[in-house]
């Protein structure tokens, strides 16, 4: 397994980047952009692989990505897009034995707006794993009773859902409206959860919440040092992160008295 994010994995916890802050596509896609979708996609899920350190892939594993984060796809039509973005010198592939190996002919940009990656590379691969990655941390973090390191985690999580419905809102391929929506309701909640939170906190979640592409942290052989980082923060305002807690379930409190009041 190259990534904790393939197969099953994606399918079991799907949930934890789509059953509340979903884009659908537009109606046109499939019928006037289809071809340039699908190149979308086969690109988003290779810098998906890039961020991760996978720099070569075959045209089996694309297949298999494919369905796991999009829907099945025929291997000879994956084939002739890999081809095809081959021939237009996006792409170059080696061949050894029997298997023929993908790569990017240029290393794609790192450390600009996103809005300069969009266009070419759908971003939801990405983002989806990053997110199903710091969720096993942070349910991790409540087996072993860490609270508010807990819930420092599930902030980074839904700022990293954030960052990637404001990417998607930018996509040629979606129904913007309704992701506006979405991006509202999150940054909403986003803020009610961590208004009492100091800066040095904030930026930290901010940091973990975004690709390393876009200068997010990179997680990839740095967990130990990310998590013993999260223990020092925490240990120093373990104050400020009691009281936000406390606000947050005040609110809560506070909400659920309002919409059952007739």
């Amino acid at each position: 397994m190259i990534s904790p994010c393939v197969n099953e994995a994606i399918q079991a916890e799907k949930f934890i980047v789509d059953k509340e802050y979903t884009i659908k596509e537009s109606p046109e896609t499939k019928d006037l952009k289809v071809g340039r979708l699908h190149e979308h996609r086969i690109l988003g899920i290779m810098l998906w692989l890039y961020t991760v350190d996978i720099l070569r892939v075959t045209t089996k594993q694309i297949v298999n990505y494919y369905t796991d984060f999009f829907e099945k796809f025929s291997r000879s039509s994956i084939s002739t897009y890999l081809n095809s973005l081959n021939a237009e010198g996006v792409l170059r592939k080696d061949k050894e034995g029997r298997n023929v190996y993908y790569f990017f002919a240029e290393s794609p940009p790192q450390h600009i707006s996103p809005i300069w990656i969009i266009r070419n590379f759908c971003l939801y691969p990405a983002y989806a794993c990053r997110s199903f990655f710091l969720y096993q941390k942070f349910k991790d973090f409540e087996k072993r009773n860490l609270s508010k390191e807990a819930f420092f985690l599930d902030k980074a999580i839904k700022y990293l859902d954030m960052r990637r419905l404001e990417c998607c809102n930018l996509c040629l391929f979606v129904e913007r409206e309704e992701g506006e929506d979405a991006l509202k309701e999150i940054k909403k909640e986003l803020e009610r959860e961590t208004d009492l939170l100091p800066s040095e906190l904030i930026q930290e979640i901010r940091s973990l919440g975004e690709l390393s592409i876009f200068d997010g942290r990179k997680l990839k052989g740095h967990w130990k040092e990310i998590e013993s980082g999260i223990s020092q923060l925490v240990k120093k305002y373990k104050n400020h992160i009691a009281k936000q807690i406390e606000i947050i379930e005040f609110r809560a409190e506070k909400d659920q008295e309002i919409s059952n009041s007739p």
